[in-house]
Parts: C-alpha cells; structure tokens; sequence
C-alpha cells in the first residue's frame, strides 16, 4: 500500500530520494509514525517537500503546520484487528458507520493491514464492494478539489514546482493531472512531473 507521502513527488530540490536520512524520517512519517513527522519538518530544508511532508502529518492535514505527535498521537496499534482493539480507530469506524465516506478512507488507511478495520474502511462501512481507500469519488476536475485548485492556479500563474506537484497528487487521467503534465499549457510534450526541471531556469 502506498503511503500518503511516497505519493506526493516533486521533480525540484529537496525531493524525496535527495537525502537519504530525510528519506528515512520521510518514510517513518508515512509509516504513521508521527514523532518522525515532527523532526522531520524540524530538519528539512524550508520550502521542501520534505517540509511539507512533515508539516501536514504524511498529508493528513491538507495544509498548514502541525504539532503531528500531540495532534495525532499514534493512529493506531498494529496488532489490532478487531472493533474494539484500538480506540482511535474506534471512534473513525463509528464516523465510517454513520455514513462520512471520507472517515471510510481515512479507515482503510490508517488501519493494519489484513484487519477488520481495514476491511470496513474499504468497503464503505459494508456498503458495496472494496474500494481501497477510494470511498470518496476522487477529484477530477477543476472545481473538485479546493486544495488542488490552489495547487492549479499557482501553476497556471507560472510555477512549476506547482505543476509538478500538482501531476503527483491529482488522480489518474483527471484534468488536474493533464495540466500539471502540461506545465500549465507551456509544454509541447507531457513532462511526467518535471516541468522545473526541463523548463525552469
């Protein structure tokens, strides 16, 4: 399974695979380990993805800086499996119960792998068939998605590292993902997430 952070990529400096201790933190952090997050952010170098990385809690948080360990603590035990192992996970499957679709995928996430928590998470709640962490329609068009948006108009205002991380975190074959592979219209081929590298100064 993927991890929050390992699917945020930039093709600029301070990129995951630049630094191999800030990768370890990076991976920590995705791994859920919240401790790591915080350091991480301590460490990376300002305006980073590392930064970002840590400052969000792995992506979390869609944005702003965070206290990860005091805010999260640890989401969850892995050895627990059934309702009622871990409270946190607990209180998220009762939110999936009622119907908040985003708890559902926050669920299937955040819980161990092979456990009844992940397996409810993934179906809805029990509602339909395994959706892997995709209970919510993702976001495919402008409009969808504020965060994204933000992410768009910076990179429809000139900034590639904005496109490139917008073609990382937009969905497959969205519109978001189209334009930031175009680097905002300036290319003439698709640049795979690295418009500031083939393209910046």
């Amino acid at each position: 399974r993927s991890s929050s952070c390992a699917d945020v990529n930039l093709s600029g400096p301070f990129n995951y695979g630049d630094d191999a201790d800030l990768d370890i933190l990076w991976e920590s952090c995705s791994s859920w380990d919240f401790a790591a997050c915080d350091e991480l952010w301590l460490v990376s170098p300002v305006d980073s993805i590392y930064e970002e990385c840590g400052a969000t809690c792995a992506w979390y948080f869609e944005d702003g800086l965070h206290d990860c360990e005091r805010e999260l603590g640890e989401l969850s035990d892995s050895s627990a499996t059934f309702y009622g192992d871990d409270p946190q996970l607990d209180l998220i499957w009762d939110d999936c119960e009622t119907g908040v679709l985003s708890a559902c995928d926050d669920l299937y996430w955040m819980a161990p792998v092979g456990s009844d928590y992940e397996s409810f998470g993934s179906t809805c709640g029990n509602l339909g068939e395994p959706t892997y962490g995709e209970c919510v329609a993702p976001a495919l068009n402008y409009g969808d998605d504020p965060y994204l948006d933000g992410i768009y108009d910076d990179c429809a205002d000139g900034n590639l590292y904005a496109c490139d991380e917008l073609y990382q975190m937009s969905s497959f074959d969205s519109e978001y993902e189209a334009f930031g592979n175009s680097c905002g219209g300036l290319a003439i081929e698709e640049q795979w997430g690295s418009c500031a590298e083939n393209l910046g100064d």
